[in-house]
């Protein structure tokens, strides 16, 4: 019995502090990592805003007046040239057949749509995952209105219509939904 006490003790000291070691590293790297992400995010927009000079957060006011009546927008980023705005990064979340698709959509100044990325999903590859794999998916979005809905279809040539992805109709609807919620956020909060 004294034994087995004995190893309890040992086991549950390596226990706190492999603890303490894990702690003190998240400690340390969470702000980098955090960093890292918003560089990405950065970089990100700043391929769809080349001419742009600078990029800034969204007021933290104005972000949360937005994402408390929009459950999609979970970033927005000004994309400048100067002192002038000449449009936002929104990185909008939804979910698909596969889990979360983290997007971001460009919305310039002049209501339309520049830029369109998944950053981030987990569709079943050669199905849902087309939404990255396929290169007319994202390409029918640019030019697009941002001041109405957009709706797929299997040939987009008006300005609220993309191409939707045959077989891949959960993945395609939690994009468009995700995209509607940026052009809601650009209607209601950022175009004014």
């Amino acid at each position: 019995m004294n034994e087995t006490l004995k190893l309890g003790l040992i086991l549950f000291l390596v226990a706190a502090v492999s603890a303490g070691v894990l702690a003190f590293a998240n400690e340390v790297t969470a702000p980098i990592i955090a960093e890292i992400e918003k560089q990405g995010s950065f970089g990100a927009i700043a391929e769809i805003f080349p001419e742009a000079d600078d990029f800034q957060p969204l007021e933290e006011e104005k972000l949360n007046e937005i994402k408390a009546s929009n459950n999609f927008v979970q970033e927005v980023t000004k994309a400048l040239k100067g002192e002038e705005i000449i449009g936002y990064g929104l990185k909008v979340k939804s979910v698909g057949y596969g889990g979360d698709i983290i997007s971001l959509i460009g919305i310039n100044t002049e209501g339309r749509i520049v830029g369109f990325n998944v950053l981030q999903m987990s569709e079943t590859p050669a199905v849902g995952s087309r939404i990255v794999d396929d290169p007319a998916f994202a390409e029918s979005f640019i030019g697009k209105s941002a001041t109405e809905k957009l709706v797929p279809v299997e040939n987009p040539s008006a300005d609220n219509e993309f191409l939707a992805l045959s077989g891949a109709t959960v993945s395609t609807t939690a994009v468009q939904a995700a995209v509607n919620g940026a052009v809601d956020a650009y209607v209601n909060y950022l175009s004014k």
